[in-house]
């Protein structure tokens, strides 16, 4: 009788300590790409109620890095096609989608790419990231020039992008303005993102 009872408080203590080992630990999810999929993405709506280029700017800093991606990418290409063709092309400034991904890097809405101009020579000089998005500059977002390069591109990082300086083909006031407007590898769109394009809200601007 001794030896069954000895048995058993063996056979507890035993069982005892397995489950003190098999306490639950707190699960780290070390793959970035399911982090990705952890954090909620969220829509424009909230963006598109402002009206003060300022705080877009601003919104745009905090949470534009957030927006679910198919969205962005459907809203720049939207927000930013030329609708009424272009005249007066000149000053091409060329440089392959291996190039310009080496520029912009892993930048999202904390930095634009900056298109350096000579206006006196008619011509574009560089590009560079720039911190912030300041008006009557000439500066596209990121998030424009990667889904021009999904769109167009194709993965293809020989791909040609081309920077232009041009003027809108249309009635309005603001068709006599020099903008920058970009093809990509030779596809028949054309983006301007300058000054205050006729066709889009000027608070769309640093979309």
């Amino acid at each position: 009788m001794k030896k069954i009872t000895l048995i058993l408080m063996i056979v507890l203590a035993i069982s005892a300590c397995q489950k003190k080992g098999n306490v639950d630990k707190p699960v780290t999810n070390d793959n970035p790409d399911q982090k990705i999929l952890d954090t909620a993405c969220i829509t424009l709506k909230e963006y598109d109620t402002i009206t003060n280029i300022d705080r877009k700017i601003k919104w745009l800093k905090e949470k534009g890095d957030r927006v679910c991606k198919k969205t962005l990418e459907q809203a720049v290409l939207d927000v930013h096609q030329v609708k009424g063709g272009i005249l007066d092309k000149k000053g091409t400034y060329d440089i392959s989608w291996a190039k310009l991904k080496g520029i912009i890097k892993d930048h999202g809405y904390d930095s634009y790419l900056r298109v350096a101009t000579n206006m006196e020579k008619e011509k574009i000089d560089s590009l560079h990231m720039v911190p912030e998005y300041k008006e009557k500059s000439y500066c596209f977002s990121t998030a424009l020039i990667r889904s021009l390069a999904k769109k167009h591109a194709k993965g293809n990082n020989n791909a040609k992008f081309q920077f232009s300086l041009a003027k809108l083909n249309d009635k309005s006031k603001r068709s006599m303005e020099t903008v920058v407007v970009i093809q990509v590898n030779g596809a028949p769109y054309y983006y301007d993102y300058s000054t205050e394009p006729p066709f889009i809200s000027i608070d769309n601007k640093p979309l």
